[in-house]
């Protein structure tokens, strides 16, 4: 399966149990910055109601380490921010295939 024995000790145990993960109850590291990351997420979502895209999380996060100070990690962020981000919309794909050399793309200037 690759995992440890105890890992999987712990998750049966816990089953049987019905008892919730303690992990689950400890601090996230960004909650410090809850503020300054709520206005992010706000700002982002005003950039999407007037067209244009949003900032990555990878700027949220240069600008928590310059200007505030923050440790922890990019995926702490990144999690921290999918959280509390409203789910993004399904786009619809279309792919066409076809014969290679059938069609070509131009760049005209």
């Amino acid at each position: 399966m690759g995992v440890a024995e105890s890992t999987l000790r712990y998750r049966l145990k816990r089953r049987t149990e019905a008892t919730e993960d303690g992990r689950r109850c400890q601090p996230e590291a960004c909650s410090a910055h809850d503020g300054v990351i709520q206005t992010w997420i706000q700002g982002q979502q005003e950039r999407l109601q007037e067209g244009q895209r949003p900032e990555p999380v990878r700027a949220l996060y240069d600008t928590l380490v310059r200007e505030h100070g923050y440790r922890g990690t990019y995926k702490a962020v990144a999690r921290y921010v999918r959280r509390r981000r409203p789910p993004p919309k399904v786009r619809p794909l279309r792919r066409v295939e076809v014969r290679p050399g059938s069609q070509a793309q131009v760049e005209l200037d």
